[in-house]
Order: C-alpha cells, then structure tokens, then sequence
C-alpha cells in the first residue's frame, strides 16, 4: 500500500482543486478536530493486496453466517452482543436472505504486511458519499489506476430492492431514509442515496429521528409510525434508518406530535415487526463489537466453528469480554472497546493488563489484541492547508453488499481513527 500524490498545475490551488471534485460548499473540508477531512491525494493498493483483501472479505462472509445460524439457536446469546432486550426475538428471524442488505467492513494491515479485521458496521454504515461520489470524481485525475467502486451503485441499488423483496414491502409503501440530526454532511449523503438507489416503493422521504412520531388512537390516525413535517404527518411503513435500531429500543424520548412521552411503544413496533427496516433488526448482531469475542468463545470452547478455525486465527485479533484473558498472554497492549458505539468513540489502547483483571467499570466493553498498524506518510494538511509529513494509519473499508464486494472507503489517521481524526482517500489497485 502507498500514497500517490498528485502535483497541481501551476495556475492551480487547493482550494480551487477541491471545490472542482466537493462543490462549493466544502461542508466536509475538515474534521472536528481541524484538520483537512477531504483530500486529493490517493491511497493505493497494490493488486495482490486487493486480492487479499476480497478473498479474505468473502471467507468472513461465509464465517458470519454459520454465526447467525447459531446465534438464531438460542436468543439469549445477544445479552453477550450488548442487544436490548426487546430486540431478541426480531432478531431471530431471517428477514433477508444475507447478512445484511449493506455493511462495511474496516481492515488494517500490520507491520508484516498481514491483513486483520478490526470491526463489522453491518446496521449503519456511511461513507457513500465518498465511496460513489467523491471516488470516480477523483478517479479521473488518475487515469492509471483501477478503481474498483464502479460497480457500487449498481450493487447497493439491487441491494436495497432485494431486501424490500424478500421482505414483502409493497410497491405502495413509503421508506423513510432516517438519521440522527439531519445536519449538511448527513443530508447530502441521503439526497445521494435517495437518488441513486430504485427504490420499489411509492415515496422516499428523507428525516430525522427527532421527527419520528407514534401516534395511538389519535385524531382517527392508524396507529403507527409517522414523520411529521412542519404540520403535515405522514405515516411510515419501512425505515432505511442511519440511527441504530439499539438506540431506538433504547430511546425513553419517543413522543406523540403533542409531546406526549409514548411509553415503551417503539420498541413493541419493532419487536413484533410492524415498523420493517432495510437491514433487519438481526444486523444489529453482526454490528455489535462484541462479536469478535463471540466468535472467540465459540471457537474456544465448543467445536461449532471448527471448520472456520484458520480464517479466524488468520484475520480476527483475538478479543474476549473478559480482561483477565489477557494475563496469560503475552501482549504488552489491547484495545478496549464498548460494545455498540459509533465512529471510534470511547475506544482506548491500554499500556499495561499486568495484575488487571476486568471490574464493574468494564461492564459492557470487550478486550481486543492490540494490532501494530502499518503506517504511511502523508502529507497531512490543517484546515487552512498547512501541510506536514506524518506516519499516518489506514483504515480500509469495504462494502459489503447482499454478500459482495462493492468497494472502498479509506481513511487515515494518527492514532484510532474518529471522527475527529481522520482524512479521506480515495481507494484504487495498480
């Protein structure tokens, strides 16, 4: 893997460079910690790393549904994965026929140029912007190289009609495609969506979660989910939600459009299947950080993964819930990580699990071997674009989609890569 730079023309700038691939807006320019999110400069694979990565994509594919059949074994199984409660039973049932409509994997190379997987996003994944937009702009300024993202579209368009399928949607249905705040950066990405994918219903609507209402016995209204736009409510039937189905079962702010608290409801409409979502409630087990330490445990203590034993020595660090595991093994640093969070948020590298054993502060977090990153140096700019060369860590995502490769969507950072420390790359092999 490298970096190649691409020199601007003289009576170019920056700036100029990148409203030309980003628009004018640059909404995106620079992260939360100031430095520049979006850049020009590509990260490139070399093709036998592109072919590792693809094949090594498809054996976890294959791995993570003999995890599904077993987790569909026995419910209790999703306490281990920090699930609520209420979503036991919807998650036990086959919505589609694959993992999860779409989902993206995040990889690392380590120092010896071998491949690990550090996590699954299969409920919530972002990045389309980059990876469908952003990419084959940029791909044209490289001409030499092979972008392998061409085909994403197409992929998560037959996707998302596939999981409407199998789910018995109606060509009358309304999708709402929902999200957290709905701020600029959220928005064009579901404009983007929205226009892309054929949606095989009769409305998409774009919306936030805080417009999401519940309405039971009100004004002659069917009971049911509504998005409420100014004074106008219109009633749902699918969800293509960017805010986790976790967070909605846990979610104690769901009101009327009254205001009125409706207690505990959202997590009966999703539990008994009323409210369907383009990636069934059962992606949330494949979302779960605690699925690597699931796997583990299955692997170590039951022969219900014998057949996957070197895909999983080959690619997943070993992870365990419990801290103490990792006394007996001779690590001088691991990853802790909470079980359902987003964008790198409360994951921290320990220095020393000498003597340390796992404590009630350790509830809900999971411990994982901590990998050496390969690193490369880039020239990393601030937002007024101040550059510097640092060795910076790739993160590596693929798409998955209905069980395919789709593409990339790679970013760098310094350390644990958030989104208050990363810059976007575009992905090609040559």
């Amino acid at each position: 893997m490298r970096v190649e730079f691409k020199n601007l023309g003289i009576d170019e700038n920056e700036l100029d460079f990148l409203k030309s691939i980003y628009g004018d807006s640059l909404a995106w320019k620079d992260d939360l910690g100031g430095h520049l999110y979006m850049d020009y400069h590509a990260f490139v694979l070399s093709p036998d790393e592109h072919a590792m990565i693809v094949g090594a994509q498809n054996a976890i594919v294959r791995l993570l549904h003999k995890v599904q059949d077993i987790l569909r074994c026995d419910e209790r199984l999703n306490e281990w994965l920090g699930m609520p409660e209420a979503l036991w039973k919807e998650s036990m049932n086959k919505r589609i026929n694959a993992l999860t409509a779409y989902g993206r994997f995040d990889w690392m190379f380590d120092v010896k140029g071998e491949l690990s997987l550090l996590e699954f996003n299969a409920e919530t994944p972002m990045g389309w912007q980059e990876a469908l937009d952003w990419t084959l702009q940029l791909h044209k300024h490289y001409p030499k190289l092979a972008c392998e993202n061409f085909n994403l579209q197409f992929l998560l368009s037959e996707s998302v009609k596939k999981s409407l399928k199998d789910q018995c949607i109606s060509e009358g249905a309304r999708l709402c495609i929902v999200g957290d705040r709905c701020c600029a950066e959220e928005m064009e990405t579901y404009e983007l969506l929205k226009r892309i994918i054929d949606y095989p219903v009769a409305e998409v609507l774009i919306g936030s979660i805080h417009n999401i209402k519940l309405l039971e016995g009100y004004d002659g209204l069917d009971d049911g989910l509504y998005l409420e736009v100014g004074e106008l409510l219109y009633p749902l039937d699918v969800l293509q939600t960017f805010y986790s189905v976790e967070w909605m079962a846990y979610d104690s702010n769901v009101y009327d459009v009254d205001g009125n608290y409706v207690k505990n409801s959202l997590q009966q409409y999703i539990e008994n299947g009323a409210i369907k979502f383009v990636n069934p409630v059962s992606a949330l087990q494949l979302h779960s950080k605690g699925l690597n330490a699931l796997i583990w445990f299955l692997l170590n203590e039951t022969e219900t993964l014998d057949d996957f034993k070197e895909v999983i020595y080959k690619y997943i660090p070993y992870t365990s819930f419990e801290k103490a595991d990792f006394n007996e093994l001779d690590m001088s640093r691991y990853v802790r990580k909470p079980l359902n969070e987003r964008e790198g948020s409360n994951i921290t590298i320990e220095n020393s699990i000498e003597g340390m054993f796992t404590s009630d502060e350790d509830e809900g977090y999971v411990f994982q071997e901590y990998v050496d990153s390969g690193v490369v140096f880039y020239q990393r700019a601030d937002s007024e674009f101040n550059r510097r060369f640092i060795e910076m860590k790739p993160t590596i995502g693929t798409y998955v989609v209905s069980d395919k490769f789709g593409g990339y969507f790679t970013r760098l950072a310094e350390g644990i890569c958030s989104s208050s420390d990363a810059t976007f790359l575009p992905t090609f092999v040559g």
